[in-house]
């Protein structure tokens, strides 16, 4: 069986730290009994850690905490690459030009094509300038 890690002797915890992992907890935190007696836990050990020991307590089968940590971290994956599209956004919203101008004062169609396939090989193949630009 494996080690358990919050049940192994630990120095004094610092306020405002996790009683199971000492990380610094953002937030409120939660309680958490019935893993450690006193303290506070951070939001991850709540979700893999002390509510798997709570259902255990309660009579759930293990089928049910496998169930509850698929669920868990199916929604980990889900905010992972939500959160992945979001960073991607904003890094697009940073590369963009504010302007390619050219010496008369209007947009350079060739340099912006030519920015455009620098940056965004894939996006450059459906570029049609607007009438505008011409």
């Amino acid at each position: 069986m494996e080690r358990e890690v919050w049940k192994a002797p630990h120095p004094e915890v610092p306020e405002g730290h996790c009683t199971i992992c000492r990380v610094e907890i953002h937030g409120r935190g939660n309680s958490p009994k019935p893993v450690k007696s006193e303290g506070k836990c951070c939001d991850k050990c709540n979700l893999l850690v002390v509510m798997p020991h709570r259902f255990r307590a309660s009579g759930a089968s293990e089928e049910q905490v496998k169930e509850y940590f698929d669920v868990v971290l199916a929604e980990e994956a889900i905010q992972k690459e939500e959160d992945r599209k979001y960073r991607m956004k904003k890094a697009l919203r940073k590369k963009q030009p504010r302007s390619v101008r050219t010496n008369k004062g209007k947009e350079s169609e060739s340099d912006f094509k030519k920015w455009l396939q620098d940056n965004y090989p894939i996006d450059a193949q459906y570029y049609k300038p607007d009438s505008h630009t011409k």
